[in-house]
């Protein structure tokens, strides 16, 4: 399939999703007023962890401080993303015509505790983490294709996504959202969380630029489909000073080596 295609039915997605807006139920009365629904457009999680690397898992590693950065965000924004999802939450969303610039999403900060454990010559290192997703303040976008033949993808796997904003840095962290018909027109339920890992296009039309984008499911409760809405998150990740004395954390985790993904052509679903 020529790239020409895809774009453009990248960005004819895009150009529907603009034309949804949130209703009232039959009755008059939002579908927000359910227990497990929310108005709120606004939503935050924050925690912390602490991570074990091993000598031998740096052996052959060019910048042993990038990799246990690398480490430490994925360890705590997994379990950030967890967290979301448990949340179960159902949001109204109205994805907008207009286009953000280029969209802040990720910041860090903090020194690492670069000398290793004297008995075992571990580094280990705590990480402190928020995930804050604003309805609101985001663009939002649409999934355009999965990578895999078949029409939903589910953890692990990757899908692609078109969002409105003129560019993109990395790493940056989407939440996809299904669409609730039950709940009414316009509300979404939060069903995965994804790391874009590429962005692989600009794309125009009219007024409405977007970037085309590798995303990586990272968490799931819900299959993705072609249509979801993609919503973009900021994140945030920063070294927590640790006192060489103390014992080990309980949320100490081992960490192992990250699939890093190949990059592919994009399928899309008509």
């Amino acid at each position: 399939m020529r790239m020409g295609k895809i774009l453009g039915l990248c960005l004819a997605a895009l150009l529907a999703a603009c034309s949804s807006a949130p209703m009232q139920g039959a009755d008059g009365v939002s579908p927000a007023a359910s227990s497990w629904m929310t108005p709120d457009l606004r939503h935050e999680e924050s925690a912390q962890v602490t991570v074990r690397i091993s000598p031998q898992e740096l052996r052959g590693v060019v910048d042993r401080d990038a990799e246990i950065w690398r480490r430490g965000r994925q360890t705590v924004i997994a379990k950030l993303a967890t967290d979301f999802l448990m949340r179960r939450m159902v949001l109204p969303i109205t994805p907008s015509a207009n286009t953000l610039g280029e969209m802040e999403t990720y910041s860090q900060k903090g020194a690492l505790t670069v000398a290793p454990e004297e008995a075992t010559g571990d580094f280990v290192q705590s990480f402190q983490g928020r995930l804050v997703l604003d309805v609101g303040a985001a663009a939002a976008g649409r999934v355009v294709g999965l990578e895999t033949d078949g029409y939903m993808a589910g953890s692990q796997q990757r899908v692609y996504v078109a969002l409105p904003v003129q560019s993109l840095g990395l790493p940056t962290y989407v939440a996809l959202f299904k669409a609730q018909p039950e709940a009414g027109e316009g509300w979404y339920r939060l069903g995965a969380i994804g790391e874009v890992t590429q962005v692989n296009e600009a794309l125009m039309n009219g007024n409405i630029p977007a970037v085309l984008g590798n995303v990586e499911i990272l968490m799931a409760d819900r299959e993705t489909e072609v249509g979801d809405v993609a919503i973009p998150l900021f994140a945030s990740v920063e070294v927590v000073e640790q006192n060489r004395g103390a014992s080990a954390a309980s949320d100490e985790v081992v960490v192992t080596p990250h699939f890093m993904p190949t990059v592919t052509e994009p399928k899309i679903k008509k």
